[in-house]
């Protein structure tokens, strides 16, 4: 009887010792891998390169990261906020979540790369190629896209309220259901864009190229196209357009846009 109750004591008592061996293993691999991400953050801010590197939750803000190399890496939920990356170069990068109100990116190479959800408030894209970036539900309101390149970007349910893309290029741009109120879009290429359901009350289309671009359901109280081209041209054709292509004035006028003699749509 004796022997039974020792030989169960010392069979719980081995449980034991394996359950905190298994403790200490987790905690020190936990420490390394912080400790890896550390180094990480420590060879970007020191070397501003870190190709492929796992950024996610790091704490960036104000840093000097002019010119990185940040190739391939994962930076979801990074604080960024204030931080220049003017000039990076930063393709496939995943920036979802991220935290970067008012940081500079201008000029900055950021192709294929995945935005969403992050918060761009009063950044600086300046001249920066985004292109077929996936910028769902992004907060950017009062930021600056002017001159851009942000050709195939998806858009959908972000809030871009009084966002600067004056002179981008936002070829089959992207803007389903999103707040643009307020937006300047003047001398903008936004050929074939789609703004359905789009909040686009008092923003600025002076002087835009809108062929193709579709506007249905879209809310259009206020908005300038003095200048703007909103004619419907065949893809692969040469065929002249004339005020019998595209979008009809008459229904920018009653959703409330302005419209005048320089307006190009479908009288």
């Amino acid at each position: 009887m004796y022997k039974i109750v020792g030989f169960i004591a010392g069979f719980k008592v081995v449980r034991l010792v394996l359950v905190i061996f298994g403790l200490l293993t987790f905690l020190s691999v936990a420490r390394v891998g912080i400790a890896a991400n550390a180094d990480q953050v420590k060879k970007l801010l020191d070397l501003k390169q870190c190709e492929k590197c796992d950024l996610r939750d790091a704490v960036l803000k104000k840093a000097d990261l002019q010119r990185a190399e940040l190739d391939y890496v994962y930076l979801e939920k990074a604080d960024l906020e204030g931080a220049d990356l003017s000039f990076a170069q930063m393709d496939e990068v995943h920036l979802s979540f991220v935290k970067a109100s008012g940081a500079n990116f201008k000029m900055a190479y950021i192709h294929h790369s995945e935005f969403d959800d992050a918060v761009f408030d009063n950044a600086i894209f300046r001249g920066a190629d985004l292109g077929k970036g996936e910028l769902r539900r992004v907060k950017a309101s009062n930021a600056d896209f002017s001159n851009a390149k942000l050709k195939y970007t998806k858009w959908a349910n972000s809030t871009l309220v009084k966002t600067n893309f004056q002179s981008a290029v936002l070829h089959m741009a992207n803007f389903e259901y999103t707040n643009l109120e307020g937006a300047n879009f003047q001398d903008a290429d936004l050929w074939e864009a789609n703004f359905l359901g789009a909040n686009l009350a008092d923003a600025n289309f002076r002087n835009a190229n809108l062929q193709n671009a579709r506007f249905t359901k879209s809310q259009l109280k206020g908005a300038n196209f003095k200048g703007a081209d909103l004619a419907y041209i065949e893809q692969n054709t040469n065929t002249s357009y004339g005020s019998n292509s595209g979008i009809k004035c008459k229904e920018l006028i009653d959703a409330g846009a302005i419209v005048d003699d320089t307006t190009k749509c479908r009288k």
